[in-house]
């Protein structure tokens, strides 16, 4: 369909991106479709239309000509004649008012550019012209009508051919206006998003829109409409652009956690592939960066990863994300769960859950160590059973319970301490996830020997 063609060559605008894996298939666009085939039901006068000035009696006739054809033989009419359709179509653009009239013209260069990426350079060639076509593009915008913004954002990025250009005023405008209807999520429709997004997918290539786009905040905005479970396909348009922003070094290693979070998530609730795709692209492009490693580990990717490495994906680059992924937290593991970090963590009472508690490594390599200084940790850990806020409880009781699964002799060193009768006290606990692990740690107490 002429939609899906639109979406793909997004998908494809840059040599730096030109790894995007193929097969992104979008929703179909139910409320642009239903708008642009009202528009195509009705007919436009373009007699009335060279009336006002808007075009000459040739150019007249050679737009009733055109409309009136299927549409092969108007691809090959915009492949033959680009010059004068791009002057055509420009010129109602900027002289005529009319809403239906500026709708259908807009879906014509919309499949003009669909059917002939090419025609692009010819309306490129009116630029510095009272034709100037991203100067049509922002007066369009200002009409806060969805089709006409939906089709206007598919249409600009295609507009936009260098680097020089993307630092252009006019790119510049149409950002600001992109971050200004992003900080309106929620008040907008569905398909004035698809739209936003379906630009910024075009535009996010060139490095100097991901630097002003970030400027703007809108990293937080992408994270913020990622979090609100979209539909599937803003769901990936969101994805795609937080992957083109994460070429930039460091761009995301401030919201780190949060990303990761996000990213684990949608992998752990057996997403698309398509989105578990992208999920994995994003994770493997920020992969060099210890801080964002270790929060990779603490939101339980080594597990998601032994999940989907399970499983018979058609995609290969999927495949080899997750090897790639899954081999660089395995061979620095150890360096995020070294025993003085641990010690560091307990002993200022403020628990989470870091790498270091659920690494099997970690446990066989340092359990002898909880014995030192008249078993200083466990004590402390002790005391947090009931003295941590939730968390640093939870935390401690489980940790608590791997001592006595590695330890020969921890079942006596816990009950020495009190442990024992501590977390079988909290197994009754009012905090379900503190009881679910005071549960756990007994257990591992009572069948340790």
């Amino acid at each position: 369909s002429t939609a899906a063609v639109a979406w793909e060559a997004l998908a494809k605008t840059s040599a730096m991106l030109s790894h995007v894996p193929d097969g992104y298939e979008p929703a179909p666009l139910s409320d642009i479709a239903r708008s642009e085939n009202d528009v195509f039901d009705r007919e436009v006068s373009w007699p009335a239309v060279a009336a006002m000035g808007a075009l000459s009696s040739s150019q007249c006739d050679v737009i009733s000509a055109y409309v009136d054809k299927d549409a092969q033989d108007r691809a090959l009419e915009i492949f033959q004649r680009p010059a004068d359709f791009a002057k055509i179509f420009l010129s109602i653009l900027s002289n005529i008012s009319d809403d239906h009239t500026l709708k259908y013209t807009l879906c014509l260069v919309h499949e003009a550019l669909n059917e002939t990426p090419s025609f692009a350079r010819a309306l490129l060639q009116l630029d510095g012209s009272e034709l100037a076509p991203r100067a049509v593009c922002h007066r369009l915008l200002r009409r806060n009508d969805l089709l006409t913004n939906f089709k206007t954002c598919c249409i600009f990025p295609q507009l936009v051919t260098s680097d020089e250009v993307a630092s252009s005023g006019d790119v510049i405008s149409f950002v600001d206006w992109a971050v200004m209807k992003l900080r309106l999520f929620g008040q907008e429709e569905e398909g004035a998003l698809r739209g936003i997004m379906s630009a910024l997918m075009g535009l996010l290539q060139y490095s100097a829109v991901r630097a002003m786009f970030l400027e703007r905040e809108g990293l937080d905005l992408l994270l913020k409409v990622i979090a609100s479970k979209p539909s599937m396909q803003v769901l990936y348009q969101s994805l795609f652009c937080l992957w083109m922003v994460s070429f930039v070094d460091g761009a995301l290693q401030a919201e780190s956690k949060r990303v990761i979070g996000l990213l684990v998530g949608l992998m752990k609730r057996n997403a698309k592939e398509k989105v578990t795709r992208m999920c994995l692209a994003i994770c493997s492009n920020i992969l060099d960066n210890s801080d964002i490693q270790r929060s990779m580990v603490e939101h339980g990717l080594p597990r998601v990863l032994a999940t989907l490495e399970s499983e018979n994906w058609d995609d290969e680059d999927i495949s080899r994300d997750i090897s790639q992924i899954k081999t660089i937290l395995d061979e620095n593991i150890h360096l995020l769960t070294t025993y003085e970090q641990y010690r560091e963590e307990v002993i200022s009472g403020n628990l989470d859950w870091t790498p270091v508690h659920k690494s099997e490594v970690f446990w066989t390599q340092n359990f002898t160590k909880f014995d030192e200084n008249d078993f200083e940790l466990l004590r402390v850990l002790t005391n947090l059973l009931t003295e941590g806020e939730g968390k640093s409880a939870s935390v401690a009781a489980h940790d608590l319970g791997e001592y006595a699964r590695h330890h020969p002799r921890g079942k006596a060193a816990l009950e020495k301490l009190g442990a024992k009768a501590k977390l079988m006290a909290l197994m009754t606990d009012k905090n379900a996830d503190l009881r679910k692990h005071a549960l756990s740690a007994v257990q591992k107490i009572m069948v340790q020997f």
